[in-house]
């Protein structure tokens, strides 16, 4: 029984234990449960805080300004290097600054030295210096910044955006080339928006706008149930129309047009339209016979209504065609009407004195071999053959009823010649086809012969090519001849003067020689016929003599080189060349024999001259700082720190060294630094290096023994220098540019009976042949 006792007594303390213990486990178990339910909760808390946090500073990301774009934009208040870049300095790409603070202001202030007296529209002063700026804010405090330095050209402005494109934005106010900022990537078309712009760059996009924006000199197609169908930036767009006016609903016309995001809420027609003969193209505007000089738009356009409605941009072709119609508000071109297709048939040609040192002239003195008439204005005058008439800028012709300040003398008869006596060419005072206009240009005269293009070759031909050379030797030159004035036709490079070309160098040589017939039948045997590539005209170049290489025109004359005109050698297989390298091309110009040089026995295929030191110093200085005012880019000047840089200097003193530092493919000089005394330039193109040192005062030596002189420049850019004690000699070769048809390169390929056509196509690379009078629209030009 005290077993059974002992052993119930054990049992139930067993159990009690068991009890205590479980309960105990229960109490731990729940405080446990305690612990996690805290420990969740305070995760939960923690992890709430932290997105709270973020989306608090996602928020404050979206209302404050990206600091790079504020830095950018206060960079370019500036036009000092240092300060430019002190103020980028503001922003750091390493740290994560979430925009520009009053303290970032402060400091860019300080450092364009700007004086900001607490601006009318935002008071910084009222801000604690890590208070961030919204973009609103900025926007306010930068506008009035621009008020500051109004003379930086940066203005905010709203555009209608057509398109936008990788490296451009086409708007209403042309196109606008994005800047280094770059702080848009939506897509804008068709949409109004304000933007920061500095010399049609946007410098940053402020945001979209609930204004209008111009749309100028638009061409009014038509109207439909969709709004108004108009034609700009050579396309047709369409607007909802939100004009009730009916009176302006007018098509087929020019207008300005205000356009919101909303559609079209405006539209100004501009309905005064003159027609006139275009008679010069300057700066200051359109020269309009019987209209005078009439001031073009800033937004002035040209609409070809014949055929598929295109736009042109250029008045330059417009010279000379006297089927334009123009569009005119208070005075103003706005616009050019093209009712018909401009045929090239004429050409202008303004005339050179004497000594082909300028256009324009004191006094004019012609006369004519048949009876002629003299007009101005509505007047006119009549006079007998041989009578002269004598012209200066007090002519009282000139201010007589007479807007356009031009006098006209037209021979009464076809084959009537006007005789410039105040003008001398080879053959004496030189008689002309066609008519002569004589006008007052400030104070100055200038005088534009007019005729047709192809009685104008007959004037180039034997002035550009002795006429004893082989028949299609001259077909191939008045070809290329027709090509060059066809081009300078839609160049318009002398349209200040009312012209399309000169009778010099400068374009091609005209009527400094009598007519011959075989110059004549040349022209008439290849009436028309011009050269073209991929539908295109050609620039059909031309020169006298090739060193035996031709060159690319890119390298000639700068920009992209053309596909036609290859670097080659001057043989039948035109195999390509690289004289590029110094020595390559001194060994080519001392011996040629690997090739089989077509032209290799002309005079001027090579050639030496050897100045003194002194000879060599003053033909450069007397011509130094001529030619740095006419390209003061291409002869740069050596500074303190070896740099060349832009500078106007009078001497380099006595030059001590020549050294070409670097050659185009065919070995033209595109670069030659000359050490002197007193300063070191580098010299850049092939007219500077020419012209710059003139063997005016010195002999040319051909390599047939003769020698020339009086030159004004060098025969070509394809030579190199060697000094020897007190001597620099340049050894050279060829007699011109070195691009396109070299003449006697011509003469020699005729005489081995190539054809005109086969000329022609060995010195243009891929050219075809048309005629420009059946086969060329404007579209093609």
């Amino acid at each position: 029984m005290g077993t059974g006792i002992l052993g119930y007594l054990k049992r139930k303390q067993q159990l009690l234990l068991l009890s205590l213990f479980r309960k105990e486990k229960l109490v731990v178990k729940k405080r446990v449960l305690i612990g996690i339910g805290i420990v969740c909760v305070l995760v939960l808390a923690v992890v709430s805080m932290i997105v709270v946090m973020r989306l608090k500073e996602q928020e404050a990301n979206k209302s404050v300004i990206a600091k790079e774009e504020a830095v950018y934009l206060l960079s370019q208040l500036t036009e000092e290097t240092s300060v430019s870049e002190g103020i980028l300095e503001i922003y750091n790409p390493l740290k994560n600054d979430r925009g520009i603070t009053v303290k970032d202001l402060e400091t860019a202030f300080s450092l364009l030295q700007i004086d900001w007296t607490n601006g009318a529209v935002f008071d910084l002063d009222k801000k604690k210096d890590n208070y961030r700026l919204t973009p609103e804010e900025f926007y306010l405090v930068y506008d009035e910044l621009l008020l500051l330095q109004p003379s930086l050209g940066i203005h905010r402005g709203t555009y209608y955006i057509f398109e936008q494109q990788e490296n451009a934005w086409v708007t209403n106010e042309g196109n606008l080339q994005p800047a280094c900022y770059e702080a848009v990537e939506a897509d804008f078309t068709n949409k109004i928006v304000d933007l920061y712009i500095k010399e049609q760059s946007i410098l940053s996009y402020v945001g979209e706008s609930d204004t209008g924006a111009t749309l100028h000199n638009v061409w009014i197609v038509g109207y439909e149930d969709a709004g108004v169908q108009v034609f700009t930036n050579g396309q047709n767009y369409t607007f909802s129309c939100n004009v009730e006016d009916e009176a302006k609903k007018k098509k087929e016309t020019v207008a300005d047009i205000v356009v919101a995001n909303t559609g079209v809420s405006d539209i100004i027609i501009k309905s005064e339209v003159i027609t006139g003969k275009v008679l010069g193209v300057t700066k200051e505007g359109i020269k309009v016979e019987k209209y005078g000089v009439l001031p073009m738009s800033s937004y002035y356009r040209i609409y070809k209504l014949y055929g598929a409605l295109e736009e042109e941009y250029t008045s330059k072709l417009l010279l000379g065609y006297d089927k334009a119609s123009f569009v005119v508000a208070d005075g103003v071109i706005e616009a050019s009407l093209l009712t018909e297709k401009i045929k090239a048939t004429n050409i202008r040609v303004v005339l050179n004195d004497s000594q082909y040192t300028t256009v324009l002239h004191n006094i004019v003195k012609l006369t004519c071999d048949t009876a002629f008439t003299m007009t101005y204005g509505e007047e006119s005058r009549d006079y007998f053959a041989g009578d002269e008439v004598t012209l200066n800028m007090d002519s009282p012709w000139f201010n007589f009823n007479n807007p356009d300040r031009v006098i006209r003398f037209v021979p009464k008869e076809e084959n009537g010649r006007i005789q410039m006596m105040s003008i001398e060419r080879s053959q004496g005072f030189a008689a002309y086809r066609g008519t002569i206009e004589v006008a007052l240009i400030g104070d100055s005269l200038a005088v534009i012969n007019e005729l047709p293009i192809e009685e104008y070759l007959y004037g180039v031909l034997p002035s550009e090519m002795p006429s004893y050379y082989p028949m299609e030797a001259l077909k191939a030159q008045a070809i290329c001849a027709r090509g060059y004035a066809y081009k300078a036709v839609l160049a318009g490079t002398y349209a200040a003067y009312g012209a399309h070309l000169d009778d010099s160098t400068n374009s091609q040589v005209y009527n400094n020689g009598n007519e011959t017939e075989e110059g004549i039948f040349a022209v008439k045997d290849t009436y028309g016929m011009v050269a073209l590539c991929e539908d295109k005209p050609m620039n059909t170049y031309f020169f006298s003599t090739s060193c035996g290489v031709f060159s690319n025109d890119g390298d000639v004359w700068g920009g992209e080189a053309s596909s036609y005109f290859p670097d080659h050698m001057g043989t039948l297989k035109s195999e390509s060349v690289d004289f590029s390298d110094e020595n390559a091309f001194r060994s080519f110009i001392k011996d040629d024999s690997r090739y089989e040089i077509l032209e290799r026995d002309e005079p001027y295929y090579r050639w030496n001259i050897v100045f003194t030191t002194k000879e060599l110093s003053d033909t450069i200085n007397s011509r130094l700082a001529s030619r740095i005012e006419q390209t003061p880019s291409m002869i740069l000047v050596q500074n303190k720190s070896g740099r060349f840089v832009k500078s106007k200097i009078e001497t380099i003193g006595t030059v001590t060294d020549m050294t070409v530092t670097e050659r185009g493919v065919s070995g033209i000089i595109k670069k030659m630094v000359i050490t002197g005394t007193e300063a070191v330039i580098e010299v850049s193109g092939q007219t500077n290096v020419r012209n710059l040192i003139s063997p005016k005062d010195v002999v040319i030596t051909r390599q047939d023994g003769s020698t020339v002189e009086n030159f004004s420049s060098l025969p070509s850019p394809y030579y190199f220098v060697e000094k020897s004690g007190d001597n620099f000699t340049l050894y050279g070769g060829g007699f011109g540019h070195g691009v396109g048809m070299s003449q006697n390169g011509a003469k020699v390929l005729a005489n081995m009976d190539y054809d005109a056509e086969a000329i022609v196509k060995y010195f243009y690379k891929g050219a075809e042949l048309v005629n420009i009078y059946e086969s060329i629209d404007t579209k093609n030009q």
